[in-house]
């Protein structure tokens, strides 16, 4: 999509939405079962990944930047707990694990392709 370089971008009453639910998400965690809703270890987990969702609500969390055609921008999210050295190793593993899906991927569809 096209848009031309501001320093104002309006969003959707979609996007409202998606904001809206996001920053509340913390306020309706999704359990996995009934039995987890006392659970302390599970809450305090659920709600840290709510506020970690909630970050890309949060329009400073993004960059907006000129490309060399003028009427394309780049936008970056950048999320600030992303530089917790826990999620820095946890997004790792996180791209790690999904590299070594890629390739078993691949390779699975290869062999299927041309049996050995």
């Amino acid at each position: 999509m096209l848009v031309k370089f501001t320093k104002c971008i309006r969003f959707s009453k979609f996007s409202e939405e998606i904001k809206k639910r996001l920053i509340g998400l913390a306020n309706f965690l999704p359990y996995n079962f009934e039995e987890q809703m006392d659970n302390a270890v599970v809450t305090k987990r659920l709600i840290e990944r709510a506020k970690f969702y909630a970050e890309y609500a949060d329009e400073a969390t993004y960059i907006v930047q000129p490309t060399e055609n003028e009427s394309i921008v780049t936008i970056s999210h950048h999320s600030p707990s992303l530089n917790n050295s826990k999620n820095i190793e946890e997004q790792k593993k996180s791209v790690d694990f999904l590299s070594f899906n890629n390739i078993a991927y691949w390779a699975h569809k290869s062999l299927y392709k041309t049996p050995l």
